[in-house]
């Protein structure tokens, strides 16, 4: 009995571990703020006044950013589409492109860093583990058959 209650209980944990936090839900402002983002790095690429390549980066970034959020998908995109159709009255200047180039590419060196950063850790962790593994004592049993000698390390 003791058994199946023990048992039981850790199943229950286990369920308790795997339970999901709900993403909280973007709101009007940050829909704003995700659409000027996204149709600003798409004109300044289209106007020339960013590598495309950065403002490809930026969107991506922003993706992952968003998949933080739950959020309706095509609410997004309806108003990045209004901000690119509105942008003809009022494309973005050179220097507010700077500016949004300037936060993409500080936003990829701090990924760079994390990333460098969790690569070391992960190779000194390894390294402990090696020399965790090649200096544990080990103890050896050896059986003799006949002539043979049979030998197990633990």
């Amino acid at each position: 009995m003791k058994v199946r209650t023990a048992l039981v209980m850790t199943a229950m944990a286990s369920l308790i571990g795997c339970t999901t936090t709900a993403k909280p839900e973007l709101t009007e402002v940050g829909y704003n703020q995700y659409a000027t983002w996204l149709a600003g790095g798409e004109l300044c690429a289209l106007r020339g006044y960013v590598q495309p390549e950065l403002a490809a980066y930026g969107k991506v970034r922003l993706g992952y950013q968003l998949a933080g959020y739950s959020f309706n998908p095509e609410q997004l995109n309806a108003q990045v589409a209004s901000k690119l159709a509105a942008a003809t009255s009022a494309e973005p200047t050179r220097e507010e492109c700077g500016a949004m180039a300037l936060r993409i590419a500080e936003m990829k060196q701090r990924y760079a860093a994390n990333m460098a950063d969790g690569a070391e850790q992960q190779q000194a962790e390894y390294q402990m583990l090696e020399m965790l593994r090649t200096n544990t004592p080990r103890t050896a049993y050896c059986n003799k058959y006949g002539t043979e000698t049979l030998c197990t390390a633990y």
